[in-house]
């Protein structure tokens, strides 16, 4: 029916609209609730997008937890936004699953008929290319396809290769930052950065690809590297002797949300740990407010696992995201870090005084400890 209504659209002249909708982190659902209770949420889900829409529309599942739609009689993307803004706004409503209310937020990319493409595939690998741009963007969101997407979509396969060769090729390194006891001086340990030694583009840090390795999924791969890393650098450390006379010398790691996400996580730390020789009082994992807070129902099972193992666990960047200070206390946490932002500013700044403060204070209130990042 889809080509049908593109061959009118050109012998008319008329303009559509093909919208990619993925559900946002929607395995979540599946893997927590099973696929009987997430088939549910995808029913409840279309129907919601079919009440939302014109009887001329076309909509259909295109596969797993994505939904294609074409929408028909455009006078312009007004129109078009009009759509977008009222999707949105149903999808998100909380969509009641085994008793519990769990809220589903969708993505959307939008490719225009005839400006992004004359063909079915053409726009819905268009529509696809600016849906994975909304997600980068921050999810429960839209984009419209643009010509540099297609240029960024390029480039972004081609950094995705190499970094699969980097992986193999043993092209990533650890650099670490010294953490210290503010009262004494002392060393008491330090955090992992990750670092690229790129063939071609020289040293990299994050900024140049983590966004694409999150994207394709690379991340996780890069991930366990890192952790692994970071465990046989603690054990080696121990056997040099190099830790003796500091403090606990523990080695922070960055956590990434599709780590913290996948299920069985507390088991693949433990597996690396054992793998690398290593024990967890030697790792400290840092983890950012948005990750806690997006997965708030597992999280505090997945956090105590990791503790129960002896790593010590961490919020990174503290004061900049968007953690309920109620959450904090159901937590099970040892450290907060308090953002840059902040720390930068001291002491001239009286605003970042007053919320310096006020987070170690509530810090030594919940029994946690405090890391400056300078």
């Amino acid at each position: 029916r889809m080509g049908s209504l593109l061959k009118r659209a050109e012998h008319n002249a008329d303009m559509l609209a093909l919208l990619f909708i993925d559900l946002d982190n929607f395995k979540r659902v599946n893997d927590s609730l099973g696929h009987l209770e997430g088939d549910q949420v995808l029913t409840t889900v279309s129907e919601r997008l079919i009440g939302a829409l014109r009887g001329s529309d076309l909509v259909g599942r295109f596969g797993g937890d994505e939904f294609v739609v074409l929408l028909t009689d455009l006078t312009s993307r007004a129109d078009v936004i009009v759509v977008l803004e009222a999707l949105l706004s149903v999808v998100e409503v909380p969509v009641k699953a085994d008793g519990r209310a769990l809220s589903v937020t969708p993505s959307i990319g939008v490719a225009v008929f005839p400006d992004d493409g004359r063909y079915a595939d053409e726009l819905i690998q268009h529509a696809d290319t600016a849906m994975y741009r909304a997600k980068a963007k921050g999810r429960a969101t839209y984009q419209f396809f643009e010509s540099s997407l297609a240029e960024t979509a390029y480039a972004d396969l081609v950094l995705e290769d190499e970094l699969a060769q980097g992986l193999t090729r043993n092209e990533f390194e650890l650099f670490f930052q010294p953490q210290v006891e503010a009262t004494t001086g002392q060393l008491s340990g330090a955090e992992a950065l990750l670092r690229w030694r790129h063939p071609v583009r020289g040293l990299l840090a994050p900024d140049a690809f983590i966004s694409v390795a999150e994207r394709h999924r690379l991340m996780l791969a890069l991930g366990e590297w890192v952790l692994r890393e970071a465990a046989a650098t603690a054990r080696r450390w121990r056997e040099q002797g190099l830790t003796q006379s500091h403090g606990p010398m523990r080695i922070a790691v960055n956590l990434s949300r599709m780590q913290f996400n996948l299920d069985g996580f507390a088991d693949t730390v433990q597996r690396v740990l054992a793998e690398s020789g290593a024990k967890g009082q030697w790792i400290e994992l840092e983890l950012t407010e948005r990750m806690l807070m997006d997965d708030i129902a597992h999280a505090p099972k997945t956090l105590a696992a990791l503790r129960a193992q002896g790593l010590t666990v961490s919020v990174d960047d503290f004061g900049t995201g968007y953690t309920s200070l109620a959450h904090l206390t159901e937590l099970p946490l040892d450290k907060l870090k308090i953002d840059q932002s902040f720390v930068a500013r001291l002491p001239d700044d009286v605003g970042a005084q007053a919320i310096t403060r006020a987070i170690v204070q509530m810090a030594v209130g919940l029994g946690l400890t405090v890391t400056a990042e300078g």
